[in-house]
């Protein structure tokens, strides 16, 4: 039986691992070791699961449920994100959990209606809105545009976590879920090929939610993404360097791109290096 992976005294990584994906939304964003499909458990008065994963992953991400709620029900089930790979598992938790109660952003209410044809007792909630579930009390955080209108983020309080969806996601798959286990270089490599493919045409989105993430002043200690490792030891860090890709910075190089079959244009981009090179 898979088990849940505790992250703090009462959250748990319940999310499924796919390990065969080589392509992640098509096949211009080839991936190397596959991705990873994060659904986190709260376990409070109210049991809470933040996400869900891909359908075919459903019996993964129930079995790691289980083994720390057992029969016991879920209450709350937060839907940051209707695209499948987040919430194509919905529909079978449903089943399990019938009375859970589904949260929504207003677009995510029409998507997930359109997408699988059947209606649930959403409560759409907004910006700024809470939910108490015992000890911990979640903010939801709209996050339109990062990258579907739907999007959105879920603050808890108490135990200072992010729980961010797409963003500041990557594809990193491992057991060790946590970013102190890994060097910061190889994450951010990782982030932003994520973001150069998931998220780069909404950089304007980016730079203002960031603006009003540090105008609220939030302490975090965990970000915990829908895809790849969690964020805690490189926070800070992180979060410039994803600032510098929204703002579109970019360091002084250039990048030849060239086919050759007779090597004259091999020639020709090899003498634009030299020159450019030689330049600066």
């Amino acid at each position: 039986m898979r088990k849940a992976i505790a992250i703090t005294e009462n959250i748990y990584w319940v999310g499924a691992h796919d390990y065969n994906l080589r392509h992640f939304h098509g096949a211009m964003y080839p991936i190397e070791d596959g991705a990873t499909y994060n659904a986190y458990l709260l376990i409070d008065e109210k049991i809470t699961l933040i996400d869900t994963v891909e359908i075919e992953f459903f019996d993964e991400m129930y079995e790691r449920i289980c083994s720390v709620i057992g029969d016991r029900p879920i209450d709350n089930i937060i839907i940051q994100h209707a695209e499948s790979d987040h919430s194509s598992g919905f529909l079978r938790l449903m089943e399990h959990y019938p009375q859970a109660v589904p949260y929504v952003s207003k677009m995510g209410e029409k998507i997930m209606l359109e997408q699988f044809f059947r209606q649930y007792p959403y409560r759409v909630v907004k910006s700024g809105e809470t939910l108490k579930v015992g000890k911990n009390t979640l903010t939801f955080i709209e996050m339109a545009m990062i990258h579907w209108p739907d999007n959105m983020a879920t603050y808890v309080s108490e135990a200072k976590v992010l729980f961010s969806n797409d963003a500041f996601g990557q594809h990193v798959v491992n057991f060790a879920k946590i970013d102190d286990s890994f060097d910061y270089e190889y994450l951010i490599a990782k982030a932003k090929e994520y973001y150069a493919n998931i998220v780069m045409p909404y950089g304007l989105s980016v730079q203002k939610k960031l603006s009003e993430l540090h105008d609220l002043a939030l302490p975090i200690d965990y970000i915990m993404p829908a895809h790849g490792v969690i964020w805690h030891r490189y926070i800070t860090k992180m979060l410039d360097d994803y600032l510098k890709m929204a703002k579109g910075e970019t360091k002084h190089k250039a990048i030849i791109v060239y086919e050759s079959v007779w090597q004259h244009t091999r020639m020709i981009a090899e003498t634009l290096a030299e020159g450019l090179g030689q330049n600066g």
